[in-house]
Parts: structure tokens; sequence; C-alpha cells
């Protein structure tokens, strides 16, 4: 009983000492905004996959376009390196998913294709490129201690 007792105090040092600190990098503050052809993308969430950290990134569009980041808190930024970045359409509820698309809804449009499998998908309101981890060609490189404010531009 005594063993047990000693080894359950021990653990529970061991617990303690390694919840102390904060061993998790510390995010940058990142606002931006998204733009394409001009225009900003509204309805839209921007998301940030670093190269070499654990934690992603994202955050949604305004209707200006702007967005900020989120990692750990919500606006606390994005982790320094370099980061391969896609961009997803989102429903008004949102979830990703749907976006306007020349006045009609994109949600709806997705969502009737349930119905109606032999119809052409709508196209998203900017490169279908940039909605896939692997085929998006944008990238952005975060320093650490450095606030950022930029605008991304979609290309076709």
């Amino acid at each position: 009983m005594k063993f047990a007792y000693s080894s359950s105090l021990i653990a529970v040092a061991m617990l303690l000492a390694g919840c102390g600190g904060n061993s998790r990098p510390t995010p940058v503050p990142f606002k931006g905004k998204l733009v394409y052809q001009g225009a900003p993308v509204t309805n839209a969430q921007v998301q940030f996959f670093p190269e070499k950290a654990p934690s992603p990134a994202s955050g949604d569009t305004g209707p200006n376009g702007e967005f900020t980041l989120t990692t750990y808190a919500p606006n606390d930024g994005v982790l320094p390196g370099k980061h391969k970045v896609i961009v997803t359409v989102k429903s008004a509820a949102g979830a990703p998913g749907a976006a306007s698309v020349d006045g009609a809804d994109y949600a709806a449009a997705m969502a009737a294709l349930q119905n109606n499998p032999d119809k052409e998908p709508p196209k998203p309101p900017f490169p279908a490129k940039y909605m896939d981890l692997l085929g998006s060609d944008l990238s952005v490189e975060v320093k650490e201690g450095e606030p950022q404010d930029i605008t991304l531009e979609l290309r076709d």
C-alpha cells in the first residue's frame, strides 16, 4: 500500500512538472485581405498549413475580404515559418462548402446536385486550384515577432 501511494505521488508530481510551462510556439498576429480579379473574396475560409509546425491556422473572410487568422485561440495569429495556403468557399451558415456565384447561392447549387447528379457542378467564385492543398500555388512566409497585414491575390 505504501508503494502504491508513493508511486501515485511521483506520477502526479511528474505530471504537474510537465504542465507548468507553455511548450507550444507563440503565434504571430496575422490579418489579411483576400482578392480575386481586383475584388474582395467574401464568404470564404483561408487556411494556412505550416511546413514544419504542428498547428494550422484559419480565418473567415468578411464582406471586404478581410480575415484574421486563428491557431489556438480566436484571432491569435499563425505560427512563424513557411505556409501553404488554401481557400475554401463557405455556406451562409458558416460551414465550408458554399459561397455566392453569379448571384446564385453556391450552397443551394451544390445541394441541387444531390437531386440531379447529371447536372454540371457550379464554378467556385475563384480558381478551384486554391481549394486543394496539392494544387494551390499560394504560400506565405511568416517571420517570428513581426505582425502581418497582407493582401493575398488569387490568380487564374
